[in-house]
């Protein structure tokens, strides 16, 4: 009779447990859904988040669904904190639902599953450990805990290719504070061992996860999950750190190590227009009805993008349309840009070095004061673009199109130009030490004042150039055409030729008929009009040219081999890229180049070996 009131009381108590625990789970029930609903809408936006948004500054996210678009930089910023913040109320309340569970299994014999309400975390304490549903429940359970870390990594990474720090350390720092939120709840939930009050302080709570929780990987209860927690962690540091690391230290070093090349953050758009707005229909049909092409319509009155001071490194826009863009002080190193079309566009001091520009189209683009050293300009069209004080050290030019070309005072130190074209194009000032212009045409090519010594103009078209002044010493002219070329005041000590073309019938008019209509009518630098210096620097060289038979250049004191050889030698010590590209020059036959660059790279060797090795790692 005594215990009559005492079990009424416990069953009472039990009863009132049991209601709390079925009240506890519907509202977690409902809760852990919604969370689940929301991660995967935000994981689905994210996903649908291309890279042409990330490419323009201010573009807009459009949430799936609802089809409303907000600001990407808002979405990236707000999404990761309501993950955290909802996965903090979720975890909060899941521990007071297991704190309600475990009292209730304590405070009844009846430990039927069917009692409680259908509700997965009201399971997992119940099942033996080892049972085949115990570890079902476990891996569906856990998969719900990294879920949370593995979208806001995702968040991260897929943001990361905009390249802007601040933007991937608050990534981060989001990141850490779910990792935290997971140290402090997590293991309190699947182990009800840790629902004890005492595990409610922080100081218990570590020690736990240093003997055999997140901090203890070896005497861990659950290894795997602790090994991608701290693998989820590492990788978001990791990509903190490349980006840090970006403008600071050479790309070169980054990518020795395959696995962080591999994980260098990227945009990659092909093939896609890139215009901020398009010619209108009534202008393109008003430019075909003048005869002009849609092409030129596109070119005077498409809206480029504002990409200025954009940080592109590593990114991969081949085949795209770029006509007008403002890319001034873009960031554009190891970029891949095969075939761009970059008409129109202000790119002046934008920095490219060792970028891939294969095919690109420049026509009239400007190029002001840009660094492009060790690019890759092959096969591109950069007719009447303005590249003056452009930092061309080492690049290649290939078969590149730069008739009317600015260059004045450029930096093509070291670069190689076969095959290229720079008719009527501006050279005066230019830094061209080692500069291998081999079967190139620059008629009517201005380089006075230009610096030419250890050049190589190896079958090269040089009627009507302008060498005033210039200094041709340790320079090749072998087998060159250099009918009526100027070489008034040049420094001509220790040139090397056995032969030279002094006679041609170069027929100006026709070269000002065909190349002026393809150069560009509009000029994105205001103080260089592409037409108009082509056509007076073909008119100069015409009429300096009418009554000449023949160069005046004829002396043959100035094939010297030794002063040639030596010139070479001197400037082979000063610079690495001009080595490589002395080395890489063929001078006349195989016997005479194959001696040439053995005494060159003897005096190397035993001279300045510090040039041997950085132009061997080149």
């Amino acid at each position: 009779m005594a215990g009559g009131p005492t079990k009424n009381m416990e069953e009472d108590k039990s009863e009132k447990i049991k209601g709390a625990l079925d009240e506890s789970s519907k509202h977690n029930s409902r809760l852990m859904l919604s969370f689940l609903a929301f991660e995967l809408y935000i994981a689905i936006t994210v996903i649908l988040t291309s890279d042409v948004q990330l490419l323009i500054p201010g573009s807009n996210a459009k949430l799936p669904i609802i089809n409303v678009e907000i600001p990407l930089f808002g979405f990236f910023i707000v999404a990761p904190l309501l993950i955290v913040i909802f996965h903090f109320n979720l975890l909060f309340n899941l521990v007071q639902h297991y704190k309600k569970l475990d009292e209730w299994v304590k405070s009844t014999d009846s430990k039927d599953k069917l009692l409680l309400p259908p509700y997965i975390f009201n399971f997992v304490i119940l099942f033996k450990e080892r049972s085949i549903n115990y570890y079902i429940f476990k891996f569906i359970i856990w998969s719900i805990y990294l879920s949370p870390l593995l979208i806001l990594f995702y968040i991260q990474r897929r943001f990361s290719s905009y390249h802007n720090l601040y933007m991937t350390l608050i990534h981060l720092i989001l990141i850490m504070a779910d990792a935290f939120l997971i140290f402090l709840y997590w293991y309190r939930i699947v182990h009800p061992d840790l629902l004890d009050t005492k595990y409610d302080s922080f100081k218990n709570i570590r020690s736990y996860h240093s003997e055999k929780g997140l901090l203890s990987l070896r005497h861990s209860r659950s290894i795997i999950s602790t090994l991608v927690f701290w693998i989820i962690i590492l990788f978001s540091v990791l990509n903190l750190l490349i980006l840090i690391l970006l403008p600071r230290v050479d790309a070169k070093y980054l990518t020795k190590v395959k696995p962080i090349k591999l994980f260098i953050p990227y945009i990659e758009i092909r093939e896609k227009m890139l215009v901020e707005s398009r010619p209108s229909d009534e202008i393109i049909q008003r430019y075909l009805a003048l005869g002009k092409s849609e092409d030129d319509a596109w070119c005077d009155f498409a809206k480029g993008l504002n990409l200025q001071g954009r940080d592109l490194r590593f990114a991969i826009l081949d085949a795209s349309t770029l006509i007008n863009a403002n890319l001034r002080e873009a960031q554009l190193q190891n970029a891949s840009m095969w075939g761009v079309d970059l008409r129109g566009a202000n790119m002046g001091g934008a920095k490219m070095q060792k970028a891939q520009l294969h095919f690109e189209k420049l026509d009239g683009a400007f190029l002001g004061g840009a660094q492009i050293e060790d690019a890759f300009l092959s096969l591109a069209s950069l007719c009447g673009a303005d590249l003056g004080a452009a930092k061309l050290k080492g690049s290649y030019l290939n078969g590149t199109d730069l008739t009317a070309a600015n260059l004045g005072g450029a930096d093509l130190r070291g670069t190689q130009l076969w095959d290229s074209s720079l008719i009527g194009a501006n050279l005066n000032n230019a830094k061209l030490e080692g500069a291998d212009f081999m079967r190139s045409t620059l008629i009517c090519a201005d380089l006075s004042n230009s610096s030419l010594e250890g050049a190589n103009f190896l079958l090269s078209k040089l009627e009507g150039a302008n060498f005033s002044s210039a200094r041709l010493g340790g320079t090749n002219l072998e087998n060159a055409e250099i009918f009526c070329a100027d070489l008034s005041g040049a420094i001509l000590n220790g040139i090397f030729f056995n032969h030279i073309d002094k006679k041609t019938h170069i027929n100006f008019d026709k070269v000002i008929e065909l190349l002026e209509s393809k150069l560009p009518n509009k000029a994105v630098s205001f103080t260089f009009n592409p037409q108009k210096e082509f056509v007076q620097r073909i008119k100069m060289a015409a009429k300096k040219c009418r009554n000449i038979k023949q160069s005046s250049f004829s002396s043959p004191l100035y094939s010297t081999p030794d002063k040639f050889i030596n010139i070479r030698k001197q400037l082979a010590c000063e610079d690495s890229k001009i080595a490589y590209r002395i080395l890489d020059q063929n001078i006349s036959n195989d016997i005479t180049t194959k001696k040439f660059k053995d005494n060159i790279l003897y005096h190397i060797n035993s001279k300045c070996s510090k040039i041997l090795t950085e132009f061997k790692n080149k």
